[in-house]
């Protein structure tokens, strides 16, 4: 996904707040894609850690009673973008299953702040440029 669709998305999303994965694949697939952004590429990490990195990442985004971590991680286990030991202790980056899914540009674009500043236009006010 390039830069200013995912942009449009997550402006949509915010209007609501990230209640669940997105069903339209590509939307899943780049959103997912993006919350693996900052992890190390070839880090091993454990539930915790990669149970911490989600919840950071998605605080400003699902808030009270949107998607959870727990969901979010399963999804992208299940979307081949984060490998799971079979124990489930520990965790794996998949560069293939992420692969595409972002323009670079894209892996930049800062979800929190996208969503902040949708939170903060009024009602008719014309949305600010990110």
């Amino acid at each position: 996904m390039q830069k200013d669709e995912l942009i449009a998305l997550l402006r949509r999303l915010a209007r609501a707040g990230l209640n669940r994965v997105p069903r339209k694949q590509r939307e899943a697939d780049a959103l997912l894609a993006l919350s693996l952004v900052g992890l190390e590429p070839e880090g091993i990490f454990d539930e915790t850690g990669i149970d911490t990195h989600l919840k950071t990442w998605l605080a400003p985004l699902a808030g009270e009673g949107g998607v959870d971590h727990v969901t979010w991680r399963r999804a992208l286990v299940d979307r081949q973008m984060l490998r799971r030991a079979t124990d489930g202790a520990i965790y794996r980056l998949r560069r293939d299953g992420i692969a595409g899914k972002l323009s670079e540009d894209a892996a930049g674009v800062d979800a929190s702040a996208i969503f902040a500043a949708a939170a903060s236009v009024r009602p008719g006010a014309p949305p600010t440029r990110a």
